[in-house]
């Protein structure tokens, strides 16, 4: 079968299937990005994320954590993202009370620090199925003792009642008479009834240094006075029989004088 173009020149059927069937292949290859472009792609898709956790400042983390207690951060993608979690490979990297480095995979990191410090925790999300694409952040941390500053130290608080939140240090939670704070101060249980001293034992070192005193008082004016009397009596006889020996001895040389 022949077809006529607007020349009046004759052009086979088969030739134009060929030029249809080559056009549309040419489109195909065009549309269809290479190995290297599909890489490309993901390189410029950078990873962006956020973490949710403890309060931090505005412009960098800086967070303030109670010790003793668990703390959780967590990756967050935007919703404009195009990667899932199970895209990511999320590291936490951080340093145990013992300054032991260990390393914890998972979009969430749950922790715990017992004793004040300073402390650095690096979070690193790399892409699954292109390693080249990672990105990282720093969480900056203060661990303190006394999270709510009640003078009251956190991990005593959780000790005894679970939480720092239900108490302040003037409450006394078992009613004894006891403050929280004084029951903390004394080494004692706030959970327990303490008996509260009355004026003998509050004052009892006080009553003990008066008695002392009673003691020696006494000692003073019915032993060791007398006593002292008694010395001074017998000093002041024995001074008279030494002056009347001294007399006598006098008297015994006039009267030989005398009598020469």
């Amino acid at each position: 079968m022949m077809v006529m173009n607007k020349h009046g020149a004759i052009i086979p059927v088969a030739m134009i299937a060929i030029l249809v069937v080559w056009a549309n292949v040419a489109v195909c290859l065009h549309a269809t990005p290479s190995d290297e472009e599909r890489s490309a792609a993901h390189i410029e898709a950078a990873i962006s994320f956020t973490i949710d956790g403890p309060e931090y400042s505005s412009n960098q983390y800086s967070d303030l954590v109670s010790a003793g207690g668990e703390f959780t951060f967590k990756v967050d993608l935007p919703a404009s993202s195009p990667f899932n979690y199970t895209d990511l490979i999320i590291t936490w990297e951080l340093q145990t009370d013992w300054n032991v480095t260990v390393t914890v995979e998972g979009r969430t990191l749950t922790w715990m620090y017992t004793d004040e410090a300073n402390r650095l925790i690096n979070v690193t999300v790399t892409e699954k199925a292109n390693t080249s694409n990672i990105v990282s952040d720093q969480i900056q941390m203060e661990i303190v003792a006394d999270f709510d500053k009640d003078d009251l130290p956190d991990v005593w608080e959780r000790k005894y009642f679970g939480t720092i939140a239900d108490t302040d240090g003037t409450g006394d939670y078992d009613k004894d008479g006891w403050t929280d704070l004084e029951e903390f101060q004394n080494g004692t249980d706030p959970t327990i009834v303490n008996a509260k001293p009355g004026f003998l034992e509050t004052y009892s070192w006080l009553i003990i240094l008066i008695a002392i005193i009673i003691v020696v008082i006494v000692l003073l004016i019915f032993v060791i006075l007398p006593k002292m009397k008694v010395q001074r009596a017998e000093d002041e006889k024995k001074k008279i029989a030494a002056a009347v020996e001294v007399e006598k001895s006098l008297l015994g040389l006039d009267e030989l004088e005398e009598k020469k």
